[in-house]
């Protein structure tokens, strides 16, 4: 038998790395030495904040406006992403509960938010609410970034499109400043990092076929995410490619290339927080890339290196006069 006060599911719940604190459904286990008694959050209320009086529910009542179901849950999932945003995963979802999401809504609206309000009538546990506001913050994101597109444009408005080794060059110079940007974007905005985060987490967790539908979804949100920023991707290489004159190498793949330097950025961005010096210059052999002398870096030198290996200079391509644009991360260039 646990000790007297202690609950037991709320510490297993955080053993597992996604704390639904210390209510389970709408229902909290509280252990005593000989009496295990099963009260629901509002009887709690009611019995530590003197809430249980026709006249304090009245007053009660007046404080908290009546919500309809589907506004309070974008209140509530609002509020968590907010939260979720300015804090990270740290080490799960366990910070993002339901108390501290009420205070943000409190403090932004002035509405006073219930547990009684949200248990059963949204979602049965905080966990569900948790693994909801991942799935929300990553359902419209993926993609490729403003600021890559537009140092993309900037690299390609300047290229040497009549030579084979002009446009070598102006490729090489891509890979190092359009990646070295992408890179950064991947380890420093905090939507990247979270969404990175997920991934390995989700990863890293067994095949169970009596997984929660929460995580499913958020699983499932993650390979739609993934599949967005893969396809934005291939629309700016077939771009750049089409732009350079530049071809895969038989039988080899657009996407190929896609998937390998994405694998080769996001893995940097993970260990750049403890390694910095994979954003900082390095000392390579002599190369055809003499442009490149004194800035290349660990990622570029991976990046090229791909590029080099998968992609030939097309025999049959002609320059036009078409000029590259930079396009909105959510509509990328065709």
């Amino acid at each position: 038998m646990p000790a007297p006060g202690i609950d037991v599911r709320y510490l297993v719940n955080r053993a597992i790395g996604f704390g639904t604190g210390r209510f389970i459904g709408d229902r909290r286990i509280v252990y005593h030495d000989r009496l295990r008694l099963r009260l629901s959050p509002s009887k709690l209320n009611q019995r530590s904040n003197g809430l249980g009086t026709a006249a304090s529910r009245a007053t009660r009542d007046d404080m908290t406006e009546r919500i309809r179901r589907h506004d309070l849950r974008v209140l509530l999932l609002d509020a968590g992403k907010e939260l979720l945003l300015a804090e990270g995963l740290v080490c799960g979802l366990d910070r993002i509960t339901f108390p501290r999401v009420f205070e943000i809504i409190e403090s932004q609206t002035g509405r006073r938010i219930t547990r009684a309000s949200v248990y059963d009538r949204i979602w049965r546990s905080q966990a569900e609410f948790q693994w909801e506001v991942l799935a929300e913050l990553l359902e419209e994101r993926g993609g490729v970034a403003d600021a890559t597109q537009a140092i993309v444009a900037e690299v390609l408005s300047t290229a040497d499109r009549t030579t084979d080794q002009g446009r070598w060059d102006c490729l090489s110079e891509l890979c190092l400043i359009a990646v070295e940007r992408h890179v950064h974007e991947l380890s420093e905005m905090q939507v990247q990092r979270i969404a990175l985060a997920a991934i390995g987490a989700v990863a890293s967790s067994p095949a169970d076929p009596t997984t929660e539908s929460f995580v499913v979804r958020v699983q499932d949100t993650l390979h739609r995410y993934l599949l967005r920023e893969t396809d934005s991707f291939l629309d700016l290489y077939l771009t750049i490619g089409s732009f350079l004159g530049f071809r895969l190498r038989d039988p080899l793949e657009l996407r190929h290339l896609v998937l390998a330097i994405g694998a080769l950025a996001e893995g940097v961005a993970l260990r750049m927080t403890f390694f910095p010096e994979y954003g900082e210059a390095i000392a390579v052999p002599r190369s055809d890339d003499a442009q490149l002398t004194g800035r290349w870096t660990l990622a570029s030198v991976g990046v090229i290196a791909l590029a080099r290996h998968m992609l030939e200079i097309d025999p049959d391509w002609y320059p036009d006069r078409e000029v590259f644009r930079a396009e909105s991360s959510t509509s990328p260039p065709a």
